[in-house]
């Protein structure tokens, strides 16, 4: 919800301020090209935001503040319109700062390994079911019980969790430096740009240790977000659990 409340302020306020001919509160004397330029901007950054799965609020946020800024730079207003525009404008900005939740990265450690698991259940319970009934769902999240070979992925592959206070929102993980293991966000988090803040830091670290391809194996439901990321699908694969076939997708990125 709190990452649509940029494209909510966007129509409301490009709307109501910069077309006068509907219900704008603020009479505008001057109307040029230059506003005009700007109203198409503004609602192309409308689509965006309402496009974009993954763009962070915080870019919206500052985005949304440099078109008011050039707004009030290209059009002649009163001092009164100004004061008006500036008390709304730091008035909405403020509501939107409270509700954008810093994300911080760390590695992880062994105590987050049933915080994870409850993640990985949940999220592709949620996600991941228009693309996967539930008998696959249910082979795939019974990974779950072999904690052993977790704690083994979690020692030997580079681990990193995404985390809002105490609150474990993602993780993702990099094998032998090429390998794109893991990648997981909380289903309650999704669509914050939680995955690209991971896909990025993953990618990072394989340049840092001469990575020049990577590689992962991604599902149905991920697939387009990799596909955004310059990934490329190798081949379609098919795996048989436990007689249930799940099909994922080898893919690869040149770094």
């Amino acid at each position: 919800m709190i990452n649509k409340i940029p494209f909510v302020f966007n129509l409301f306020i490009w709307n109501s301020i910069i077309n006068t001919k509907t219900m704008s509160p603020i009479p505008i004397i001057q109307k040029g090209a230059e506003v005009e330029m700007l109203k198409i901007a503004a609602r192309c950054w409308c689509a965006i935001i309402s496009a974009t799965p993954d763009i962070p609020e915080k870019t919206a946020l500052y985005t949304n503040a440099f078109f008011i800024v050039v707004y009030l730079f290209s059009t002649k207003l009163t001092y009164k319109d100004y004061l008006v525009l500036i008390f709304c404008a730091i008035f909405v900005y403020w509501i939107l700062a409270m509700n954008i939740d810093e994300i911080k990265l760390r590695p992880v450690v062994k105590e987050d390994l049933l915080e994870m698991q409850k993640l990985f259940v949940e999220t592709i319970r949620a996600v991941c079911k228009k693309d996967y009934d539930s008998s696959q769902i249910d082979v795939w999240t019974s990974s779950i019980s072999n904690e052993e070979k977790w704690l083994k992925k979690m020692e030997q592959q580079y681990f990193i969790i995404a985390y809002i206070d105490d609150l474990i929102v993602g993780y993702a993980s990099l094998e032998n430096y090429d390998y794109f293991d893991f990648l997981y966000v909380h289903k309650d988090f999704q669509r914050k740009g939680i995955a690209q803040m991971l896909l990025h830091q993953i990618e990072k670290k394989a340049i840092e240790n001469g990575g020049k391809i990577i590689t992962s194996d991604v599902s149905i439901t991920a697939k387009p977000f990799f596909e955004k990321n310059a990934y490329t699908i190798q081949k379609t694969n098919i795996n048989t659990i436990n007689g249930t076939e799940i099909i994922n997708y080898h893919m690869t990125k040149h770094l």
